[in-house]
């Protein structure tokens, strides 16, 4: 490809593919980025096939190999339209990622005029982002090794994969070791399996040849060794792909495929640069073409015969956990326990117990001690087994009461302080960031947005949306102050809760809602509104702790939160309670709301930190409506908005009874559709048996003799179908909403359908 001048177009396939600064160098050498893109338009024809569907890392080098260089996942904001990317879940949450893939020509020059140099495809292709078509090793070579060692290490791999009745194809990296590609094109594989052979194969390599190979990712190990990396069989790593470039040297090599001959000659080339590159391929083909169609099992795959290394599974093999003879190496085991966990030590030859509320909690927590059992009882494979490891003593001993110990299992690792006050064991996380100091004072309430639909999934948890006043308990050193949301005082007027919250821990925030309870059991706000006036039972239900015991928990996960919660109201008795989580799917607590005429539900992450006075999302409420048909009996009229409310009512016996004004829920086409329909049912006769309203009759306005005036009055004969939330005493809908037109249903039969 002729060099062209900045601001010129390629055509790429049949599309118009902007190109730039097709001058500039791209390596020391001089290969310049004109250079780059016609390689890969000339490799096209061989790496297209291995890049479709795949999602795609870019690695840029704006400014060649000499400069620096990033990774871009998410398509850059000027993509072209015609570019395909495809949407991948963040693991921490938020806007999926919208990965390139290269399905055409175009793409791959737009790519290679980005600057990106390398190819890093992920293993599986979309949509089907959990499943690898083929399984890699990766072949590193420590400082004093070098590619012939990974050629030995190759060819030792390749035996054990033969014994599972597995075809393995190499190519050289590009950069100084090997990849060994596993075919697989199975669509019910998926990583987890991959991951844990190859991590298996890896393993088995270094107990058969510990002077040659080694399976751990740190460094040290290395030297003079070939590190088998069988890391990259994970859904969120990348692969450099055949036929991509690498910006490792002065000069660009190739990831290129090789032959098992290739290999084994002691002289064979290993190393290709482009033009090299595609000369070889012109004159042996795709030595990958068979990696696309080739279909092998992973499942059940084992040696057909004996072999030196331990066998590999395709499932991970249980660790067996071994005390240390030689120094203070013991075990330890996590295992469920009730709604807690059981922290278990061996020591000696007991094991020590505590039960435990969270051993992630930066500040300290109660851990109860349990009977002192043998070490027999010491059971890694129990079902209820959360974690087990390995721990040191740091310093400390069981008998002064003070332990400071290192853990190390599959979950946890780090440091806990163990301290015995008296008979009293708390336990805290010393490797957790130290919390702030929080003060005590108001802090604005984090709120949820209200969804049209419960959102599911692991992260999140559901709680009863409770129908109250939202409130803080402040629990200072000398007293206890109730606010509401806006930084009023509640606590004159709810002295019975005040006084309850006198048994929370000193310098302490608990966020939640005051609430009064109908007959029966339910939330219900007119009682409240009316709290002096009745003899309803007042609640006050906690469901958030900002602070514990001066310690800000503001950048705590809600689920640590929330342990830390059940221990600051251990000794609280009611009226205050520990507002509990709800299990269940989105439509079994829907249909288990509207059954208990419950307001609705409010759904949290799980790891959701508390965002001050913030609405993020990471807390969102669904509200259940209860709903009805109503009669239409007429208008309060509102100009060019064709009517300002409906006035709706049921039947009691031959009266139309009144009971509210219907302002929300209509759209434009909705609202001029019924008032067409409205003008067919005017009469100047009121048809409502209760109306006039006196003054006094609601908190908004009445439909007095005055009001009454304005109004356009309807023939009873028009059905709609209204929603609310509840009913007051006063016979009133509560934030009641337009729902439709009821076309089934006679205006005679319409009734008060509410329990």
């Amino acid at each position: 490809m002729a060099h062209k001048a900045s601001g010129a177009t390629l055509n790429a396939g049949g599309r118009e593919v902007a190109v730039s600064n097709l001058d500039k160098p791209m390596f020391p050498a001089g290969f310049t980025k004109a250079q780059v893109i016609d390689y890969y338009i000339r490799v096209a024809p061989y790496l297209l096939p291995h890049l479709k569907d795949r999602p795609l890392t870019l690695k840029r080098y704006p400014n060649g190999v000499a400069g620096k260089f990033f990774y871009e996942k998410d398509a850059p904001l000027f993509t072209p339209k015609w570019v395909a990317t495809f949407p991948t879940p963040r693991r921490g949450g938020g806007a999926p990622i919208r990965y390139v893939l290269i399905q055409d020509l175009a793409t791959l020059v737009w790519c290679a005029n980005l600057a990106n140099l390398e190819m890093h495809p992920f293993l599986h292709r979309a949509p089907a982002l959990n499943t690898p078509d083929s399984l890699v090793f990766d072949l590193d070579p420590g400082e004093g090794a070098g590619i012939r060692d990974c050629a030995e290490v190759a060819f030792l791999l390749k035996a054990l994969l033969d014994g599972f009745g597995l075809r393995s194809f190499p190519k050289v990296s590009g950069s100084k070791g090997l990849q060994i590609h596993v075919p697989l094109n199975d669509p019910r594989v998926r990583y987890d399996a991959t991951r844990a052979f190859a991590k298996a194969v890896a393993q088995a390599l270094e107990h058969a040849h510990p002077k040659l190979v080694v399976s751990e990712m740190a460094k040290s190990a290395r030297a003079g060794k070939v590190f088998v990396d069988w890391s990259q069989n994970s859904d969120f790593k990348t692969t450099v792909g055949v036929y991509s470039m690498r910006a490792k040297r002065e000069h660009p090599l190739i990831s290129m495929p090789v032959k098992w001959d290739e290999l084994a000659g002691t002289e064979a080339k290993l190393s290709w640069q482009p033009a090299d590159a595609l000369e070889r391929l012109s004159a042996v083909g795709d030595l990958f073409q068979p990696v696309l169609p080739l279909k092998q099992k992973l499942t059940g795959a084992g040696p057909k015969k004996p072999a030196r290394a331990p066998r590999a599974s395709a499932a991970p093999s249980k660790t067996t956990l071994r005390r240390s003879r030689q120094g203070g190496r013991r075990r330890f085991l996590i295992q469920e326990h009730a709604r807690k966990s059981l922290l278990r030590l061996e020591m000696e030859d007991t094991v020590k117990s505590w039960e435990v509320t969270s051993l992630a909690a930066p500040v300290p927590l109660p851990a109860i001690p349990a009977p002192d059992e043998p070490i027999a009882s010491f059971n890694p494979e129990s079902s209820d087994v959360q974690d087990a490891g390995v721990y040191d003593m740091m310093e400390g001993s069981y008998e002064q009461g003070h332990l400071r110990i290192y853990l190390k299992g599959k979950t946890v690792d780090g440091e806990w302080m163990m301290t015995r006050d008296g008979a009293v064991w708390t336990i805290a996380n010393a490797g957790a960031p130290e919390l702030p100091e929080a003060r005590i004072k108001f802090v604005e309430p984090m709120a949820a947005k209200l969804v049209a639909a419960l959102p599911e999934g692991e992260p999140w948890t559901y709680e009863i949306k409770l129908d109250g006043y939202r409130a803080l308990a402040l629990r200072g050193e000398h007293g206890v102050e109730l606010l509401s949301r806006n930084n009023n005082s509640f606590t004159a007027r709810f002295r019975e809760i005040a006084a309850a919250c006198e048994r929370i821990p000193a310098n302490t925030i608990c966020d939640g809602e005051i609430v009064a309870l109908d007959p029966k059991g339910r939330p219900a706000f007119n009682l409240l509104q009316n709290w002096h006036s009745s003899s309803a039972p007042l609640k006050y239900y906690v469901f958030d702790l900002l602070a514990y015991q001066g310690k800000s928990l503001l950048k705590l996960p809600l689920v640590e939160r929330r342990r830390i919660l059940d221990v600051a109201l251990e000794g609280v008795s009611e009226p205050v309670r520990v507002l509990g989580v709800v299990v269940g799917t989105p439509a079994e607590l829907i249909r288990a709301a509207r059954e208990q005429s419950l307001e609705g539900f409010v759904a949290k992450r799980a790891d959701s930190v508390y965002e001050v006075g913030q609405r993020s999302g990471a807390w969102v409420k669904f509200k259940v409506n209860q709903g009805q048909e109503l009669v239409a009996g007429g208008y309060i009229p509102g100009g060019k908005h064709y009517f300002e409310s409906l006035l709706v009512g049921y039947w009691e016996g031959n009266d139309l009874m009144f009971i509210g004004k219907v302002r929300n829920g209509f759209t434009p086409k909705s609202r001029e559709e019924l008032f067409r329909r409205m003008e067919a049912l005017r009469t100047t006769v009121c048809p409502f048996a209760n109306l006039p309203e006196p003054k006094n009759a609601r908190r908004g306005e009445a439909l007095t003799a005055d009001v009454m005036a304005k109004c356009q009055w309807l023939s009873p004969e028009l059905v709609v179908q209204v929603e609310y939330t509840d009913w007051t005493e006063a016979n009133h809908l509560r934030h009641s909403k337009f729902a439709g037109v009821r076309e089934d249903k006679d205006a005679r039969e319409v009734r008060h359908e509410h329990p």
